[in-house]
């Protein structure tokens, strides 16, 4: 039988893992971790004694800004070492994020939709507005995560500051292809992964110069390829749909999912969600642990 890859960032909350892993656990899976600089309670040794079936690969660690190309340059390297082993699909994931189906009926989930991937489209035709969303340098994008923190609520995102610091840069269609964007989590073949590696050279040359890249990445590497055909879900009007994500934009930025949230979750069509946090009374984490877990022994 084929064979998947999850591929983890860790860096908020390291301590969820005690119930993602488990629940990830699988002869048919391999996990693939990175574990920021900044988590440095998160020792290796101690994520896999929380797997029996599954092999733990863990690369090098580095200091990750979320949105930034540092995020894009840790992808890199997860897909670059997990793509040796030509995996089905590869599953990117944080640790905020939980699943809520067993690891058997995920993998006959995207078994059964072979060739497909998941990765959100925001829509069709990239507008101007978006374009002038993510026409801006890096050095603006970092400093306004210095200066204001990630979700200031004054200022979530440097736009302004960036057209201040240099108002010729710019993304324009002599560059020979065209962006769009969506959510950063996905779900992809290893013949997606094969040409996003092959498409490094220019992601360095293009993206690392934006910020907020994670939302670009994968989705204008695949929309200006044959690929795109493969899209699993098109109407481009919700990202759990395309990911089997359930990610909840409308209640919050994004919402994280509570123990009242429970029932929702788990009558949703859905494989994975997220964010959810483990600390505070309101947490969901261990109901859905508890759910897959006797779902499992079944």
């Amino acid at each position: 039988m084929n064979k998947h890859a999850y591929l983890i960032l860790v860096q908020n909350q390291p301590e969820l893992l005690e119930y993602q892993l488990p629940l990830l656990d699988h002869e048919r899976v391999d996990l693939y971790i990175h574990i920021d600089k900044k988590a440095k309670k998160c020792r290796p040794e101690s994520l896999k004694s929380l797997v029996k079936k599954s092999k733990v690969f863990f690369i090098n660690s580095t200091a990750v800004s979320y949105g930034s190309y540092t995020q894009i340059q840790c992808q890199f390297e997860l897909m670059r070492q997990s793509a040796k082993q030509k995996y089905s699909y590869y599953h990117f994931l944080s640790d905020c994020d939980l699943p809520l189906r067993t690891q058997e009926h995920i993998l006959d989930f995207f078994e059964s939709h072979q060739g497909r991937e998941f990765v959100n489209i925001y829509g069709k035709n990239f507008s101007d507005g978006m374009r002038r969303r993510f026409n801006y340098i890096k050095e603006a994008f970092d400093a306004g995560f210095r200066l204001f923190g990630r979700k200031s609520e004054k200022l979530e995102y440097p736009w302004s500051l960036s057209t201040k610091l240099n108002p010729e840069t710019k993304i324009s269609s002599d560059a020979g292809f065209q962006l769009q964007a969506g959510i950063n989590a996905c779900s992809i073949t290893h013949d997606l992964v094969s040409l996003i590696l092959l498409k490094e050279p220019w992601c360095e040359q293009y993206l690392s110069k934006m910020g907020g890249v994670c939302e670009l990445f994968f989705q204008t590497i695949l929309w200006n390829s044959m690929m795109k055909q493969n899209i699993y879900y098109h109407q481009y009007d919700n990202w759990s749909n395309a990911t089997m994500r359930y990610i909840d934009y409308k209640q919050g930025n994004p919402y994280v999912w509570q123990k009242k949230d429970f029932d929702t979750l788990i009558r949703s069509p859905y494989l994975f969600a997220g964010p959810v946090h483990l600390k505070g009374k309101d947490s969901v984490a261990k109901d859905i642990y508890d759910y897959v877990t006797e779902k499992q022994k079944k």
